[in-house]
């Protein structure tokens, strides 16, 4: 069974009272929004990429109020490229996955930080060819879990995997999954107390080279379930998957099975099995992609991506949709579409505890950049401001230091902090890190009567590292 409608600009007649805004983030020129995560007190962490702070892609991370004003953010940057496609937090601990370019290879990397920057663990493998994470999950047990694709095989031109790494990120098992093409797995999440259920694409199974859908069961222990592709005319991808309130599960993502109706994002119910119940199809005749879905505990569905046709500003323009829970879009909950000239996506949606949603993506439109950080949030009718300005980060390469600066940088024996007011008059625990995050020499000192704070550095070896008081992170160089 298969389901057409377009996307209609209305709102409903009662709205909830939420906090809504729209700003973008970042530093010139590249940022790209990953996830975001509600804290306690309402206000929300972001995991972005951004090169904007130096000259290699690294893991971006700030911190915004209720209102969407930034509070602080951090770089957890390296000397090498580091590209982040998947996040979790559990704990207030941000378990990061994506690739790292290391002797010229693209490698699978794992990150593991605390919300104020430091980087608790880490771990990068591979082979001689591509490895990338694109799925996180985790579950109580801390038991981290990936999926993604390597060119590390004989089997195709690229292989799925999924796998999983102990709480030290030490490996639990490894699984390679694929044919004589492509195939990748996008998502990835737990499926009840034992079970996993993943999500992607695969060329290897289906005549020529358009690709299916591939879904892919395994219990948490490893043990490997059943792999299905479902096939149609045209290339599908699922860049999410999830366990349904309903049993079986729900995903999304783009679709050309339909080619009249050009690139259409879509919504998607299987069964336990991985069989088949219905698509819904979120068709405007141009190109549009659904990047993630969340079930509500009424059972519909709220969508995110973007639209390209009818409703577009032109170019892809951010988009928030409901459908119901038997995947009819719902009038009483319309299409929320923002986004200027150029393209605006939305990659992550998330239910905020006002009852509204919070929408990640990224922005092409409204700053002299290549692209942004967009953060939207709207109440829980799809109401929500326009565009109203960017915020300036405030961090320096290496952290949260706008006010916080270093000298002589590269330093000899001793290295002198410029204090801001907020750390006067009080002693200061103070901490270096080298580049993997391990902790070289730490103390506590009171600031100088000239508001710095001198670290001596003798016993530290030439090289590059990161000062941490506090907050505040700065890189320098030890001579």
């Amino acid at each position: 069974m298969r389901r057409f409608f377009c996307l209609i600009l209305m709102f409903g007649a009662f709205a909830v009272s939420a906090q809504k805004f729209t700003h973008g983030y970042g530093n010139t020129p590249y940022n790209e929004g990953i996830a975001s995560f509600q804290l306690m007190d309402s206000g929300y962490v972001t995991v972005a990429n951004a090169t904007g702070f130096m000259q290699n892609t690294a893991p971006y991370v700030f911190f915004t109020d209720q209102n969407g004003v930034l509070r602080k953010d951090f770089m957890l940057s390296k000397p090498y490229l580091v590209n982040i496609r998947a996040a979790v937090m559990k704990d207030f601990i941000l378990y990061l996955g994506g690739y790292a370019l290391l002797q010229g290879n693209y490698q699978f990397m794992v990150m593991k930080s605390d919300t104020s920057g430091n980087i608790l663990s880490e771990k990068s493998w591979g082979g001689p060819g591509w490895d990338f994470i694109h799925g996180l999950a985790i579950n109580p047990g801390d038991t981290l879990f990936y999926c993604g694709e390597s060119s590390d095989t004989t089997f195709g031109y690229t292989d799925a995997i999924a796998g999983a790494l102990k709480p030290d990120l030490n490996p639990l098992w490894h699984h390679t999954i694929g044919g004589s093409w492509y195939d990748a797995l996008y998502s990835i999440n737990t499926d009840g107390a034992t079970g996993l259920i993943c999500a992607g694409a695969s060329a290897s199974y289906t005549p020529g080279q358009d690709t299916a859908l591939l879904l892919y069961k395994a219990g948490q222990d490893g043990t490997t379930g059943w792999l299905i592709t479902e096939d149609a005319p045209g290339p599908d991808v699922a860049y999410t998957i999830r366990p349904d309130l309903a049993g079986g599960y729900f995903l999304c993502g783009q679709t050309s099975r339909w080619p009249l109706y050009g690139k259409q994002g879509f919504l998607m119910k299987v069964d336990t099995s991985g069989a088949f119940q219905w698509i819904s199809q979120y068709n405007d005749e141009e190109d549009d992609c659904i990047y993630d879905a969340i079930q509500l505990a009424a059972g519909d569905y709220q969508l995110a991506g973007y639209n390209t046709g009818t409703y577009s500003s032109g170019g892809k323009d951010l988009m928030l949709n409901n459908c119901g829970s038997d995947g009819f879009w719902s009038p009483l909950l319309p299409a929320l579409i923002i986004g200027g000239l150029a393209d605006d996506e939305g990659r992550h949606v998330l239910h905020t505890f006002d009852g509204g949603f919070l929408i990640t993506g990224t922005a092409k439109s409204y700053i002299p950049r290549l692209s942004s950080v967009m953060l939207v949030k709207c109440d829980s009718t799809g109401k929500h401001n326009q565009y109203s300005g960017h915020q300036t980060p405030v961090a320096e390469p290496f952290g949260t230091a706008s006010t916080l600066q270093v000298f002589p940088n590269p330093a000899g024996e001793t290295l002198h902090c410029a204090l801001p007011e907020t750390l006067l008059n009080q002693p200061l625990s103070w901490k270096i890190n080298d580049m993997t995050g391990r902790t070289i020499l730490q103390g506590t000192r009171f600031p100088q009567p000239d508001k710095t704070l001198v670290i001596p550095l003798s016993e530290l070896k030439p090289g590059t590292f990161v000062i941490c008081i506090n907050d505040f992170r700065v890189l320098f160089q030890k001579l």
